[in-house]
């Protein structure tokens, strides 16, 4: 039988419970990340390129921006240029086939055939219609279209190329603008041209220039299928004018980031050579710099 708790001799104050184990101290501060030449340099590098690439997005918006009113409209003010263009060409279409039915009649068959053989080449060296024209190629975002580290002399190159893509997009663009009020006077001047051509043949009575009367109708029954520049309807004009607004954008775009890029990189080779020339100037100072330079340090082993 264990003994009964013995009361506590009210004598003698209790004594004070154990204290409190201390706190740990706590752990030095981490050294901030190290911060050299190297970082200010990066810093510098990025610094130019976004300030290149701010400079490019600004310059393509004033070659952009004025075109996006245009594109907006350009639909609505397209589809009635069309009907009408449509409609004038109606009665010259007439015309002409007259015209060749009756130049097929008094031109000699083998002269005929000669020169259908020597037209057949001659629309391939003509201008091809603005809906078929197609876009130039973007330059490559890289040398070669690899990942070959770029210099700036081989960025330079590509950064031409794009600028002369740019202003081909750009006059293609202004060209379909012009669209909208070039199509009916071309139908005009092509009716009118018609319309010589049909004088013309009433005034050689004696079949003296059959060649030539039946070689303008070639030419002629070309250019009246070409008058309208390919479009045969406002949407296909429409989706023209949407991508080569897009082709626009996309090259401008491609140029500032190839700017941004030759902008570090020629950068680069400036702080490069100041470095070079700093240490040639006074090593012993480049060497003092460097040792007071925090080099980033190692990181810490893992624990086993």
């Amino acid at each position: 039988m264990s003994a009964p708790d013995q009361p506590h001799d009210t004598r003698y104050p209790a004594a004070d419970p154990a204290p409190a184990p201390a706190p740990a101290p706590a752990p030095p501060p981490a050294d901030p990340p190290a911060f050299g030449t190297d970082d200010l340099n990066r810093a510098d590098r990025e610094a130019r390129k976004r300030k290149r690439e701010a400079e490019v997005s600004d310059e393509a918006q004033q070659v952009i921006g004025p075109h996006v009113a245009e594109f907006q409209a350009a639909r609505a003010a397209y589809e009635p240029a069309l009907a009408a263009a449509q409609k004038a060409m109606v009665d010259p279409a007439a015309r002409l086939q007259k015209i060749t039915d009756e130049l097929t009649c008094r031109v000699a068959k083998a002269d005929r055939d000669a020169l259908d053989v020597a037209w057949e080449p001659i629309p391939g060296k003509l201008p091809k219609d603005l809906a078929s024209r197609e876009l130039p190629p973007l330059p490559d975002p890289y040398q070669d279209g690899t990942d070959t580290p770029d210099t700036p002399d081989t960025l330079a190159p590509r950064i031409a190329l794009g600028r002369q893509g740019a202003a081909t997009v750009d006059g293609t663009f202004k060209e379909l603008v012009a669209e909208q009020t070039a199509v009916v006077p071309r139908v005009t001047t092509i009716a009118a041209d018609i319309e010589a051509l049909a004088t013309a043949v009433a005034a050689d009575t004696a079949d003296e220039n059959g060649d030539e009367l039946y070689s303008r109708a070639l030419v002629l029954r070309w250019r009246l299928k070409h008058a309208l520049a390919g479009f045969e309807s406002v949407d296909t004009y429409g989706t023209k004018v949407t991508k080569t607004l897009q082709g626009l954008v996309d090259f401008w775009a491609r140029i500032r980031d190839l700017e941004g890029a030759w902008a570090d990189l020629t950068r680069k080779a400036e702080l490069e050579q100041q470095d070079v020339d700093a240490v040639r100037a006074d090593p012993v100072k480049a060497v003092l710099n460097a040792k007071r330079t925090p080099a980033p340090k190692a990181p810490a082993a893992a624990a086993a």
